[in-house]
């Protein structure tokens, strides 16, 4: 079978965190390859520990100070978005109605 682009990108990028120090645990690669996609049934039983390495990375793209300072808590946003099913909706109504807010008060 052949790897969809998607699966290659992932692939790469697990491939080329595993150099850097910082993204490994107990001097082993934090990051494992998936064999495929996690959908949406499969969310709530992704590992903890790689919910925060994927925040380590979104904080050092974005170059933020920290996952985790002053109000924002990414870590324990994501945990809860990813594996608690029944907040997902509940977040997905906040972000929509703080989209609209936004749009309206520019």
């Amino acid at each position: 079978m052949e790897k969809t682009e998607k699966q290659i990108r992932h692939e790469s990028l697990v491939e080329f965190l595993s150099n850097f120090s910082q993204y490994k645990s107990e001097g082993k690669p934090r990051f494992k390859k998936q064999k495929d996609s996690i959908t949406h049934s499969k969310l709530c039983k992704i590992d903890t520990n790689d919910i925060n390495g994927a925040v380590m990375v979104f904080v050092d793209t974005l170059n933020l100070y920290g996952g985790s300072n002053a109000d924002v808590n990414l870590y324990e946003l994501l945990q809860a978005y990813l594996q608690v099913p029944d907040y997902r909706e509940k977040f997905n109504n906040l972000v929509s109605e703080a989209k609209s807010f936004k749009k309206e008060n520019k």
